[in-house]
Order: C-alpha cells, then structure tokens, then sequence
C-alpha cells in the first residue's frame, strides 16, 4: 500500500501523512463556473483564472511582515466581543467574479471537518485582517485583499471574525501541510461539501455576499454594457477621424488600474462574458473590449482628446 505525504510538513518539521488523499478535478472544471474544482498540494492549475493570474506568492515571513500585509481595508468594522473562555480567531470567505467560493479540505479531515473557509487564531498583535490573509495563504496558497465583513462564528472554541475577500494572487496548489486539497464551489453548491453547522450556518450571508460582489449576473455581456460600447464607439471615431496613436498618462493609467470600479476590472468581467457568452469558436468580443479599453485608458470616463493628443 502506497504511503501518500503532504509535500509540506507540519510546523514542527515532521511530515504529514495523508490517509485519504482528495482527488482533483480535471483541468476544465476551473473555467466552468457551475463545476466544483479541486487541486491537491502540488498540482496543476490554469495559468489564468477569470482573467486573473495563477501564480506562487511571496508571501511576509516575519510576524512585522504580516501585520503590515497588504491588502487590509479601512472600513468601519461591527463591534467584536469574543466571549469569555473562547479564543480569538479570523478567517476570511473568497470570492471569485465568476460566483464561486473559494473552500479548503483540511488535512485527514482535521476536527472532523472535510471543507472549511481558511481560518485560525489570531496571533498576538497581529490585526484580525492580517491574520485572515495569513490563513488565506498558509490553508489555500491565496494572497487575498479583504473587501468587507460578512459574519461574527461562535465556534466550539473560537469566535470568528469572517471577512469577504477577493484573490489577487497566488496559487491554491501551494496551499499548506493543514491543507489536503482546495476547491472552488458554486454558492448554489456549498451544501454539498460543507459538513458543519459552523459552516453551513454561514450560506446565506455567503450568497448575499456573492450577489453584492459579484453584480454581473450569469446573464451579462459585454455588448450590453454602455461602458464599453460608448468606448469602443469612440475609438471608432478617432480611427475614422484619422487617429493613429493615443496618449497614455501613466500616472492617470496607475491610479485607474487599481480602482476596484475601474477599467482593470471591468474588462475581466467582460473578457469573462466573451468566454461564457460567445465560446471558444468566436471570441469575438475579445479584439473590441482591448480597443475600448485603450480609448478608456488614453481617456478616462470618456473624457475628450485634449488639443494636441
């Protein structure tokens, strides 16, 4: 009989022994946002997932380098009183544009447990959205940027503060030795492989979440967006008019890329709709948004050509 190890071992140094080891889905399931997909430690994973990069982080490895990690948010948070003989803890619930969660399966179903959201006690000064990053990365090899509270947990020894989060990097293939696999499941789906009342006591406010971070329905298209069609029916224009080169401000081009309402992530909820709307005969729409992007990008908000550009 074949002994199956995590490729990590744990935080002593040991290694991990996997007794009943996940199996992965295949490499489509990734790409179809109604299919549950997995990954084991190690395993192979998209390049690109809803427009977004797969890719190993380098993650802090100091706690100075947690508490300072970016991707926190200033927001005003609800109260937390943990209650008197319950530890502390974060965790956090990530989302992708396509409306899927992100669940890790603990190792030989640690705690009884077969699927869980990244989550631990929070490490003495270390602020509650560092310690739901770090758990993010260590449980499911994500870097994530928190974009809200969704819950507070009475758990059976911790009080959890659950936080919304979107990825930015990283790949669920590095996930830690705590770690035996890392799906990517429907919100319509998540009763299917949470097991726990701690869990499964967080659905509805999961899916209320989904619906406020995901607006564009399955039924979006780009074509239907005034966004880009008043864009790309500008560049038209400058082309008719004999254009041949747009000016990008790089400072303006910065700062418009990392706006959470901006071009950069528009244009991955358009591209998604290309892929889910048109299929990979056409893609049709793919060459259009990238003309309608530049016009955005040489001219925010459809501002005109200044004398001269």
């Amino acid at each position: 009989m074949t002994t199956t190890y995590h490729p990590h071992p744990d935080e002593h140094g040991k290694p991990v022994v996997l007794k009943s080891p996940s199996k992965p889905t295949t490499l489509e399931t990734w790409s179809d946002a109604k299919a549950i997909a997995t990954v084991t430690p190690g395993g192979p994973m998209p390049c690109v997932l809803n427009g977004a990069a797969l890719s190993s982080w380098s993650a802090p490895k100091t706690s100075e380098g947690w508490a300072s990690v970016a991707g926190q948010l200033e927001f005003d948070e609800p109260a937390f009183s943990c209650p008197a003989g319950k530890k502390e803890a974060a965790g956090v619930v990530i989302i992708e544009p396509d409306g899927r969660v992100w669940v890790v399966a603990p190792s030989n179903g640690y705690a009884g447990y077969t699927a869980t959201f990244p989550k631990g006690r929070v490490e003495k000064g270390l602020p509650r959205q560092a310690n739901a990053i770090r758990e993010a990365y260590e449980e499911a090899g994500l870097k994530v940027e928190v974009t809200g509270f969704l819950a507070d947990s009475s758990r059976s020894l911790t009080y959890t503060r659950y936080y919304v989060a979107r990825r930015v990097d990283g790949t669920p293939a590095d996930m830690g030795w705590e770690s035996q696999a890392v799906h990517l499941v429907p919100v319509e789906r998540l009763d299917e492989v949470l097991n726990h009342p701690n869990d499964t006591n967080l659905i509805e406010a999961i899916k209320a979440a989904v619906q406020r971070e995901t607006p564009m329905s399955r039924e979006y298209h780009w074509a239907n967006d005034a966004y880009w069609t008043e864009a790309l029916d500008r560049y038209v224009k400058l082309r008719e008019s004999g254009a041949r080169e747009l000016t990008i401000d790089l400072d303006r081009f910065e700062n418009l890329i990392f706006n959470g309402d901006g071009p950069a992530y528009k244009a991955m909820d358009a591209m998604v709709s290309v892929r889910e709307r048109e299929g990979y005969e056409g893609f049709r729409g793919a060459p259009r948004i990238v003309c309608a992007l530049l016009e955005l990008l040489a001219h925010p908000r459809g501002s005109q050509p200044e004398r001269g550009e």
